[in-house]
């Protein structure tokens, strides 16, 4: 289910995470695991959500496979509060890289 959101409406997005180093490599490489707590609250709408999960970070050394310092990330958690999702699990990934343009 989606909610709408006003054109107009102000939303706030706070994220907290707390994490213990679990690897680190001399080059700058390291592996991360934490607990992780957001809350987003649309102001208009009267709308606050609040996730609670973990996260795993990954940093490649400062050039892996051709690539400028990679890293990856998995959060995984449950919709502590929500309208229509509260105890529903949640998981997001994601990954980047740094590129020099100039």
């Amino acid at each position: 289910m989606t909610t709408l959101i006003a054109r107009t409406d102000a939303i706030l997005n706070q994220e907290t995470a707390l994490f213990a180093r679990l690897w680190s490599a001399p080059a700058g490489g390291l592996l991360l695991l934490g607990l992780t707590h957001d809350v987003t609250r649309a102001f208009d709408a009267a709308i606050t959500r609040q996730r609670v999960g973990a996260r795993l970070f990954w940093q490649g050394p400062s050039e892996t496979w051709g690539l400028g310092r990679p890293r990856a990330y998995i959060n995984a958690g449950l919709h502590a509060v929500s309208r229509h999702r509260e105890g529903q699990p949640f998981v997001i990934a994601g990954i980047g890289t740094d590129i020099d343009l100039f």
